[in-house]
């Protein structure tokens, strides 16, 4: 059913669709916020957008 191209061709293809997404995930900044109080009583002091971690 499967020969050896096409099941390199799928494994090639999956790993080069996974390192982009992976690749995306780490370039894109986090935003961190920072909230002050516990629990139902935290309020969100600052947003410190587009920090890289």
């Amino acid at each position: 059913m499967w020969d050896r191209r096409a099941c390199l061709a799928l494994a090639s293809a999956l790993f080069a669709a996974s390192a982009f997404i992976l690749a995306l995930k780490l370039l894109q900044p986090a935003s961190i916020n920072v909230y002050l109080g516990t629990g139902e009583n935290s309020t969100l002091v600052s947003k410190i957008p587009g920090f890289y971690t």
